[in-house]
């Protein structure tokens, strides 16, 4: 079963190189999900449908769900890359939430300059 769904991602992944007439960004997205889809029923076949112990599956859905959940605490996304779409991930800075909030208020907080004459208008 596992061979089959690479097999398959495989071919598709194939078949969306050799399409010229779909552009770029599609071709990126189509293969970024399909990709996606193919890691996520290999993860599904060996949770449900494999004969290895339930204790190993179970360790490790841990294992990746820990890794998602540091993954997620450690980068943010950023934009994208290139104008394909696709997230750019970024490592947190190390600045702590009250700085990053100080500095982003002192960023927002812009005041406009005033022109020549209008600070005599403003005094009268």
């Amino acid at each position: 079963m596992p061979l089959a769904i690479g097999g398959l991602a495989l071919v598709g992944i194939v078949i969306l190189l050799l399409q010229r007439d779909l552009d770029h960004n599609f071709k990126c997205w189509y293969m970024s999900v399909t990709v996606l889809l193919a890691v996520l029923l290999e993860f599904v076949w060996f949770l449900l449908l494999s004969r290895f112990d339930w204790r190993l599956r179970l360790a490790t859905f841990c294992v990746i769900a820990l890794a998602i959940f540091g993954l997620t605490k450690m980068v943010h996304v950023a934009g994208t890359v290139n104008g394909t779409g696709l997230p750019r991930l970024v490592r947190f800075a190390v600045l702590t939430r009250s700085a990053f909030q100080f500095q982003s208020a002192v960023q927002v907080f812009d005041p406009p300059s005033l022109a020549p004459g209008s600070s005599q208008l403003a005094a009268r």
